[in-house]
Order: structure tokens, then sequence, then C-alpha cells
């Protein structure tokens, strides 16, 4: 942590302990999240945490990304409800906009974050 220190003093910026939080990864259960390891931020300890969501992927101490995937379900159950109540009606004679509509919709919704939790499919 003191890299991080020395790297902000020389860029004129202060990182705030408070709202730092540590995601400790628990590789085969090695590390207990019931008692992390102490780091400290300006001799403040840094709070540890079991997920934390960054850039809209939710992060877990397993890497397993079960919270993620609950999020994404959710998200996509709402926006296929609101599109059947109002693309049916429209487009109900016609497949394969329909199908383009639901792909193009859901599609960018499921896959968020991809890169990061693609390898465990």
């Amino acid at each position: 942590m003191s890299i991080i220190e020395e790297w902000g003093e020389l860029n004129g910026l202060r990182f705030s302990p408070q709202k730092s939080c540590m995601l400790p990864i628990t590789y085969r259960r090695r590390l207990s999240i019931a008692n992390p390891p102490v780091v400290e931020l300006y001799g403040q300890p840094i709070r540890a945490v079991r997920e934390l969501k960054y850039l809209g992927v939710i992060w877990d101490s397993g890497l397993t990304f079960h919270s993620h995937f609950k999020d994404r379900k959710a998200a996509v159950d709402i926006l296929s409800y609101r599109l059947t109540l109002t693309v049916c009606k429209w487009f109900s004679k016609q497949p394969r906009l329909l199908k383009k509509i639901y792909i193009g919709a859901l599609e960018s919704k499921l896959l968020f974050g991809h890169g990061t939790w693609g390898h465990r499919l």
C-alpha cells in the first residue's frame, strides 16, 4: 500500500481509506473472509467485503460471479417482460423482426461483463 500512497503523493492524489475496500480472493478457502488480512492505507485499516461492484460487474471472493448472474437475470427478466408487453402489439405478425428486437435488447444485457466471467462457462 505504500507504493499506492507514494504514487498518489507524486500525482497530487489522496485516496480515502473510508471509501476504499478490499476483496480477499479466497482460492480454495485458504483465506477466511471472517478473519481477513489487515491492510492499511495512510495508517487506517481498509474494510474487507464479500463482494463489490466494479464497472457494472459484481465480483465475489470466490470469483464465482453468482451475484453478477443473479443481477443480470433480474435485469433480463424485467426487460423481457416490458418488451413482451410493448413489442408484441406491433410486431407480432413479423417474427423475424420480433426476434431481432429481442436478441438485440436482451443479448447485451445477458453478456455484460463477458470478458471477465466468460471463461467460467
